[in-house]
């Protein structure tokens, strides 16, 4: 296997196990998701609500207890799946500058942190869309997913840009936390009447939640356009996250042999315990 192809399978590898042993995350994931979405609709009333849905352009006719818990699936996986990008690209970035110096490369990180953003959506999609299935009977499940999906990574990629510019735990939680705020009272067609306005796309989850909308009250396919809003943020965010793992790593350069070829990689347990650091290595050069 090629050097570059064991970097990231044992990054994948490392990032994978990080979400699994995340307790607090799978709780939520398993339990939040399912219980907002039916707190939703068994706190609130039957009434009738129409609203306008922007995607196709049409008044949909419902009920308040349905809309909110359409409008708050999506947030619910939101909040997931940013928590855990967050703290799993929070916790990873000394790990990460180890890394560098012992020789992985940055791309194999960023990509097998992304691809493992991308299998964490795909599941959290599959509940959304299971549970909106169950509970308020949307015709179109498979674009539903879609939907969840998408907002799921837009909000992934936030949680690990986040990660990797903020230096402490407790304002990445606030600035995700207040994000979701914003999108649960702006796009709510209950507490937003006006929920239609055109500056409300440039919101993560505003292209998803109208394809969910579309998906769950209609027969009609609202196509991928809006739903495809949510995956720019998520590469808009996950690039500048893995320019600020390059800045911030632009100081290590990796252990190198004495024929000037790189070296075998060692395992990430290995480079943990060479100790390797930025500030190490500074002061050993200016001892020298």
């Amino acid at each position: 296997m090629r050097p570059w192809t064991t970097a990231f399978v044992v990054a994948l590898r490392l990032t994978l196990l990080g979400h699994v042993h995340n307790r607090l995350a799978v709780l939520m994931a398993v339990v939040f998701i399912p219980g907002w979405v039916w707190i939703g609709g068994a706190s609130l009333s039957h009434t009738p609500l129409t609203f306008r849905l922007d995607v196709l352009d049409v008044q949909v006719v419902s009920d308040v207890s349905k809309a909110t818990q359409i409008t708050s699936s999506l947030p619910g996986a939101a909040t997931v799946i940013g928590f855990m990008m967050f703290m799993t690209t929070f916790k990873a970035r000394e790990m990460d500058q180890r890394l560098v110096l012992a020789g992985y490369p940055r791309t194999a990180l960023t990509l097998a942190r992304f691809t493992a953003m991308i299998a964490v959506a795909a599941l959290l999609a599959v509940q959304i869309t299971v549970v909106l299935r169950l509970t308020v009977g949307a015709p179109q499940p498979g674009m539903l997913w879609l939907a969840g999906w998408a907002a799921a990574l837009a909000y992934g990629g936030i949680g690990t840009l986040l990660g990797a510019s903020l230096r402490s735990e407790l304002s990445g939680l606030f600035v995700v936390i207040a994000c979701i705020f914003v999108e649960l009272t702006l796009q709510n067609p209950l507490t937003n009447p006006r929920a239609d306005q055109p500056w409300l796309v440039l919101l993560p989850l505003f292209g998803p939640s109208q394809t969910t909308a579309a998906a769950a009250f209609t027969r009609t396919g609202p196509g991928l356009s809006y739903a495809a809003l949510g995956v720019l943020w998520c590469l808009v965010t996950s690039g500048a996250a893995a320019v600020v793992l390059a800045v911030r790593t632009r100081g290590c350069s990796p252990v190198t042999s004495p024929t000037g070829r790189s070296p075998r990689l060692p395992s990430p347990h290995a480079a943990v315990e060479t100790g390797y650091s930025p500030a190490r290595t500074r002061r050993a050069s200016e001892t020298t």
